[in-house]
């Protein structure tokens, strides 16, 4: 999946980015609040100040109960923090939230600046919603084919697609990559530890294959290319086919779970082949992903650590939530669903945990077809 709202997060990049916080640098009235508060209330303030908005966020949150619990609060300072913290979700893309703590504000604090925010943080999930009415349900892919659970060892075989044309691949480029997908499978062993997932071990292998034609969109969309680009690949390194190399990519684990990406440095829609739950490998060996990503593209590379940790769990069970209907407003956060500024802010929730065997089936508002 690679979103068609890029230009969409783009606009919102640059907006974002330029200002935020520039309607909202005139200085609370500290004095407003009991002096125990005040010393909170100014470091909020100073961090707001100097844009360290992932360290403001636990402060704001630590100091709304406690204003809360004061009934002789005037509500003013209260209005103020839920309007830094709906900022700070919105910085991340996080606009329902957004929207949730700017409602709060605006019920401690009346004031037309809020509702506006609002309406243009509703028109942002709006332009979101292009592919929003696809679908009614969602399709589980739990347990099947040759990537079964994101659970244990896990082996990824990192194929460069390189046609030395419209793909091709530099050392520096493969370099910056692998850090990108570094910085993914850190951030799955951080998700997995919120559903007590612990023995999560990843080990990545990197070819490079020359392209047997030069790299188009309409080819790598082809069967015939998936094919084509392995057989190039074993001819080199002598395996007989593909069960072969598979072996091989699991080493010693023959338990292990492995997992095929592809990545053409060349600009289109990336995608996953995955298989049909309840499908076995030998039903289905053609499960891959197919990763089109320009690595010169410098204005959207906050985005390709989610481009890849969104593909790849579709090989492991994951589905599409962008385009659930009534999953507009739910798993706000979910890498299958929406786009958050950076990974970091991005989740796994339990609808994706369970179908990437993580988690129970958790309660949806749309039917999970089995």
């Amino acid at each position: 999946m690679k979103f068609k709202l890029f230009s969409i997060l783009l606009t919102l990049t640059i907006f974002f980015g330029v200002i935020i916080f520039s309607d909202h640098q005139q200085k609370p009235n500290f004095y407003k609040v009991d002096i125990k508060e005040r010393a909170e209330i100014e470091k909020i303030y100073a961090l707001i100040n100097e844009q360290k908005y992932d360290l403001a966020l636990p402060l704001i949150e630590m100091s709304l109960p406690k204003l809360l619990a004061k009934q002789s609060n005037d509500g003013s300072m209260i209005a103020w923090l839920y309007d830094m913290k709906a900022h700070v979700m919105a910085s991340r893309y996080h606009f329902h939230y957004a929207i949730e703590a700017i409602t709060q504000a605006n019920q401690y604090k009346s004031d037309p600046r809020y509702r506006k925010l609002r309406e243009e943080w509703l028109k942002k999930i709006d332009a979101m919603q292009e592919e929003r009415q696809l679908r009614t349900s969602y399709i589980s892919g739990r347990n099947a084919g040759l990537s079964q659970s994101l659970t244990n060892d896990v082996h990824i075989a990192y194929i460069y697609i390189d046609d030395n044309r419209s793909s091709k691949w530099s050392g520096k480029q493969r370099i910056k990559n692998q850090v990108s997908v570094d910085k993914v499978l850190e951030w799955y062993k951080q998700q997995a530890s919120h559903y007590a997932i612990d023995e999560l071990d990843f080990k990545v292998r990197y070819f490079v294959v020359n392209s047997p034609k030069g790299v188009g969109k309409e080819w790598l969309r082809d069967p015939t290319a998936f094919r084509q680009i392995l057989n190039n690949l074993f001819k080199r390194l002598s395996f007989r086919g593909i069960g072969e190399f598979i072996e091989d990519i699991k080493g010693e684990n023959k338990n292990s779970q492995v997992a095929i990406v592809f990545h053409s440095n060349y600009d289109g829609r990336s995608f996953a082949m995955s298989c049909p739950a309840g499908s076995r490998l030998y039903q289905c060996q053609y499960e891959y992903v197919m990763l089109t990503e320009n690595m010169n593209n410098t204005r959207l590379g906050w985005a390709l650590p989610q481009v890849q940790a969104h593909e790849v769990l579709h090989l492991f069970g994951a589905k599409d939530l962008y385009n659930i209907a009534k999953s507009k407003d739910y798993a706000v956060t979910d890498i299958m669903n929406y786009y958050s500024r950076d990974i970091k802010y991005a989740t796994i929730d339990p609808i994706s945990a369970w179908a990437i065997g993580w988690h129970k089936q958790p309660s949806t508002p749309f039917n999970i077809e089995k």
